[in-house]
């Protein structure tokens, strides 16, 4: 975990694990599946719905992107990313919060603002 300098700090919350994880592919170690293993991870329903909740994924799945991605991968992931993000947008019209949250968290990836920002 040291070797390879742990979590990405600017991610805050969400996607951390998986740039991790893609930081260890680039660096050509192997990533092992276990299936037998069962990780739990319990989330309120108030907080996957919540305004947070919805910027940091938001945000970080930019960062994500930007971070993982490069030539023609990048531009494929740009439109998935697109069409995905404009999906999260619409299923979110009903919460005035949780819309403001992503138009806060595009604007935020657009100027590179990263870290505990909401």
């Amino acid at each position: 975990y040291l070797k390879y300098g742990g979590f990405f700090e600017p991610y805050f919350m969400y996607y951390e694990d998986s740039d991790y994880s893609a930081q260890l592919v680039r660096a050509g170690e192997q990533l092992y599946y276990e299936p037998r293993v069962v990780i739990k991870h319990y989330v309120p329903a108030v907080t996957a719905k919540s305004a947070l909740a919805i910027f940091y994924l938001t945000r970080n799945h930019w960062l994500f992107w930007v971070r993982t991605t490069s030539g023609l991968a990048r531009l494929t992931a740009a439109v998935a990313i697109c069409i995905f993000q404009v999906i999260r947008l619409l299923k979110n019209l009903d919460s005035a919060e949780r819309r403001q949250a992503i138009w806060q968290a595009w604007a935020q990836a657009l100027k590179r603002q990263y870290g505990k920002t909401f």
